[in-house]
């Protein structure tokens, strides 16, 4: 028996006592449909999880959100769409294709493992190149390859397949930031990963 997983919401919003008063995050959990009114004066960064895929107009609100300053962060996981993401959101907006989920064979597990040392996603996590993240694995990701130095890998499974990539102001989370891959919500990595995303 796994403890409750530390949600997205708790992560975002920690306590009072926790901060010492102030969050730093106000965060706004909305449908994607809430992309429409998106603007920088609204937020700094956009967290996409497990979204299949957005409407042309939310697509667009997006992009122009991106142009502004502001950041994107997409979390993909088994409900998102890597057809949609990999051939019409991602061009112009992170040199990363993908291909079809992949999961580990039955009773195994995906390692997570440090690339790029100390690059700012990984500022909460004390771990060097090659370094297991967490004792977490993750059951299932989507496969993904950057396709130019445009965007970097900062974690992948020990076997080399990218988990976090990286571009100025976007990051993709290959796998689902809940626990329908995995067992990362239950690990000590889990918060100090999400803040760095």
């Amino acid at each position: 028996n796994y403890p409750e997983p530390v949600r997205l919401h708790r992560v975002l919003r920690p306590t009072k006592a926790v901060t010492n008063g102030a969050s730093g995050f106000s965060v706004e959990d909305e449908s994607p449909a809430a992309l429409l009114t998106l603007n920088k004066a609204r937020a700094d960064v956009v967290l996409l999880e497990d979204v299949a895929a957005l409407s042309g107009d939310a697509e667009a609100r997006l992009r122009a959100f991106l142009r502004d300053g502001g950041g994107v962060v997409v979390a993909l996981g088994p409900h998102s769409d890597p057809d949609y993401y990999g051939k019409r959101l991602f061009p112009g907006m992170i040199d990363l294709s993908l291909q079809a989920p992949e999961l580990a064979p039955e009773g195994g597990a995906l390692e997570l493992r440090a690339r790029v040392a100390g690059h700012p996603i990984l500022e909460g996590l004390t771990v060097g190149v090659g370094a297991p993240l967490s004792q977490a694995r993750l059951s299932g990701l989507v496969r993904g390859k950057v396709n130019s130095s445009q965007a970097e890998v900062v974690v992948q499974t020990s076997g080399g397949l990218p988990v976090v990539v990286a571009a100025p102001r976007v990051a993709v989370f290959l796998s689902s930031l809940s626990d329908d891959w995995g067992e990362l919500p239950f690990s000590g990595a889990f918060v100090p990963l999400v803040r760095g995303l």
